[in-house]
């Protein structure tokens, strides 16, 4: 009842948690400058599905203005996240998370949809 009601106060608490862990699974942690706005942008996602297809005029720039950015640092900081996973020792995490091994790094927004996706999946609300 507690967890519920924390979910209906504030829906991003549970998510951001699941978020948080699933992106320290694929080798991210909290000191790249991305990582709070991808937790934001993910979030965002698994609200509005829909977000994916107008990522770079609606979800980027409003993600950027949440984390005082703008959307082109904002999408740097999201390469070099996505970058740090495709190193081999992450590569193994990220195709578990895609549910496919990848034959070419994910773009950002590709990035995010495999993240929703595989949170929607194995954590349902």
């Amino acid at each position: 009842v507690k967890k519920q009601a924390v979910k209906e106060v504030c829906p991003m608490a549970n998510n951001e948690k699941v978020i948080r862990n699933v992106l320290r699974f694929i080798g991210l942690t909290g000191n790249y400058k991305g990582f709070p706005g991808m937790i934001t942008a993910v979030d965002m996602v698994l609200e509005n599905e829909e977000l994916l297809h107008s990522a770079t005029t609606v979800l980027y720039p409003t993600v950027a203005e949440k984390h005082g950015t703008t959307s082109t640092r904002l999408q740097r900081n999201f390469r070099t996240l996505i970058n740090i996973c495709w190193q081999e020792e992450n590569r193994e995490r990220l195709y578990n998370i895609a549910g496919r091994n990848l034959t070419q790094c994910p773009t950002a927004v590709e990035f995010i949809d495999m993240l929703s996706n595989y949170i929607q999946v194995n954590y349902p609300a």
